[in-house]
């Protein structure tokens, strides 16, 4: 079952790589987290109070990356949508084989399972693979997300769980990823009239 988890939130993340619309992204990476966050509310019948609260912790989390960037995205719309440095079909390839392979090449043991283990690897590395892809701020924001997700989900299969790690990254999500990159985005946008991470690399001292 946990296996079977892991791998739906690949799924969500690879989606993340080929959606058009941002608001499409901030869904599947909103369901990631709820995925997450049932996961830990499930385990935390059987072990301590702090499961519970690494649980809400994650619903928390949820509901924080649907408003806030929800509401950053109804802030910047854009006439025209980014244009990305590669087509879809072409993103989807890269990240699947990337994923696969690095999932082949490293070393296994540790977590509950071999399935769980390739599934927070490849989570992870899909969410790297959406910050070197996507140029729009906002999606680049949603990569550190799923890689971050993976690793919340690695630490609620991991035998006994690790609920302090999930905590701190629910905290460095809240409180320093989304407030600091939500602000730069908007930043980007307002100044640029874009949500283009592009933009940037023209800027000069």
């Amino acid at each position: 079952m946990i296996g079977a988890i892991g791998w739906t939130m690949v799924v969500l993340a690879v989606g993340v790589v080929v959606v058009r619309r941002r608001s499409t992204a901030i869904g599947l990476v909103t369901l990631q987290a709820l995925m997450l966050a049932a996961l830990e509310l499930f385990n935390a019948s059987n072990r301590s109070s702090e499961y519970l609260l690494s649980g809400l912790a994650l619903l928390a989390k949820a509901v924080f990356i649907a408003v806030v960037l929800g509401w950053s995205v109804l802030r910047t719309r854009q006439d025209r949508p980014i244009l990305e440095d590669s087509a879809s079909p072409v993103r989807l390839l890269i990240a699947v084989l990337g994923a696969l392979s690095i999932v082949a090449l490293l070393p296994l043991g540790g977590l509950s399972s071999t399935a769980v283990e390739r599934a927070t690897i490849a989570c992870v590395v899909v969410g790297i693979f959406i910050l070197v892809l996507r140029k729009a701020t906002l999606f680049q924001v949603l990569g550190l997300l799923v890689a971050e997700n993976g690793v919340a989900f690695a630490a609620t299969a991991i035998r006994g769980g690790m609920p302090i790690v999930i905590d701190l990254g629910v905290i460095f999500d809240i409180f320093v990823l989304l407030a600091v990159a939500t602000a730069l985005h908007e930043g980007i946008f307002h100044q640029f009239g874009t949500g283009d991470a592009s933009v940037l690399r023209d800027l000069r001292d």
